[in-house]
């Protein structure tokens, strides 16, 4: 995982729970999970209360692949 240098290592234990957990419930691979978390992390790099990064990038993540999911 190609998470964002500047985590500590509570940070990165978070995000790693946050993507098995998302795994889980989607009943998709970790592998499958990472590459769009990381994106959809990125995009949020700049945000101003970093506490909330992680559930924001859970709902988008959740929403992307349960409606890729749902469509085929």
């Amino acid at each position: 995982m190609q998470m964002p240098s500047a985590l500590d290592d509570a940070a990165r234990l978070r995000h790693v729970r946050f993507i098995e957990t998302l795994a889980d419930e989607l009943h998709r691979s970790v592998q499958e999970v990472v590459p769009l978390y990381e994106e959809v992390l990125e995009s949020l790099s700049d945000a101003k209360v970093a506490d909330y990064v992680p559930i924001f990038v859970c709902r988008r993540v959740r929403h992307i692949l349960s409606g890729v999911r749902g469509s085929s």
